[in-house]
C-alpha cells in the first residue's frame, strides 16, 4: 500500500525566500565531523538550524488552508528544503483506508530516501490533531509540524487554529525539541563509527 501511496507523490515547487546564492552562504555543512568543532561552533550551527526550521515552518504550515476551510481538516503533507535552497511540498493522494498515520509514515519514508542521498537538508511533516468544537460552533484544532535539520536539530511546532466560515485563525506557535525520524541515520552512523 505504501508503494501505491508513493506513486501518487506530487512535488510542488515553491521559491524559497532566500536567493540561491544566499542559501548557499547560509547552508550548513552537515558532513562535518562534530567531534572536531568547538562548543561555540556547535551552538552556532544549532542556532542557524533552528532559524532555518522556523523559516521553513513559516513558509509552509498554512499551505493546506483552502482544504482546511472546505473540509475542516488537512491531509498530512510534507515540505523539504533541497540542497539548492528550494522548498518542495510533498502531497500524497488519500486512498480509501489510508489513515493519517500511514500517510505521515509514507511521507517520512520518502524524506528519508532523499536525506540519505543528501538531496535535502531540512524536512517538515504536517498533520492535524483531533477536532475540538467551541461553544460558538466553530472548530478548534492544532496543526503539528515535525521539522528536522540535517545538523541534528529536530523540533515539533504546534499552532492551534479556529476554523471560521471563510478563514482560519492561527495562534502563535509553540515549539519543543523532539527526536529525529528523518535524519536519524546520519547521527547514529557517526556514533557507531567512533566505537
Amino acid at each position: 500500500m505504501m508503494r501505491l501511496l508513493l506513486t501518487f507523490l506530487l512535488l510542488t515547487k515553491l521559491n524559497f525566500c532566500l536567493a540561491e546564492d544566499e542559501a548557499e552562504q547560509n547552508k550548513i555543512d552537515t558532513n562535518q565531523d562534530t567531534s572536531e568543532i568547538s562548543e561555540q561552533q556547535k551552538n552556532e550551527i544549532s542556532e542557524k538550524s533552528i532559524e532555518q526550521l522556523n523559516l521553513l515552518f513559516n513558509k509552509t504550515y498554512n499551505k493546506s488552508e483552502p482544504e482546511l476551510i472546505e473540509t475542516g481538516t488537512i491531509t498530512p503533507f510534507g515540505a523539504i528544503v533541497s540542497t539548492t535552497g528550494k522548498v518542495n511540498l510533498i502531497r500524497i493522494n488519500k486512498e480509501a483506508g489510508a489513515t493519517p498515520e500511514k500517510m505521515v509514515r509514507a511521507i517520512q519514508s520518502t524524506m528519508i530516501g532523499l536525506a540519505k542521498k543528501k538531496e535535502i537538508f531540512a524536512s517538515a511533516v504536517y498533520y492535524m490533531t483531533e477536532n475540538l468544537e467551541t461553544t460558538d460552533g466553530n472548530y478548534k484544532r492544532a496543526i503539528i509540524g515535525r521539522l528536522e535539520h540535517a545538523s541534528g536539530v529536530s523540533l515539533a511546532i504546534a499552532t492551534s487554529i479556529i476554523i471560521n466560515a471563510n478563514s482560519v485563525n492561527y495562534s502563535p506557535p509553540v515549539t519543543t525539541t523532539i527526536s529525529s525520524e528523518v535524519f536519524y541515520w546520519a547521527h547514529q552512523t557517526k556514533v557507531r563509527n567512533k566505537q
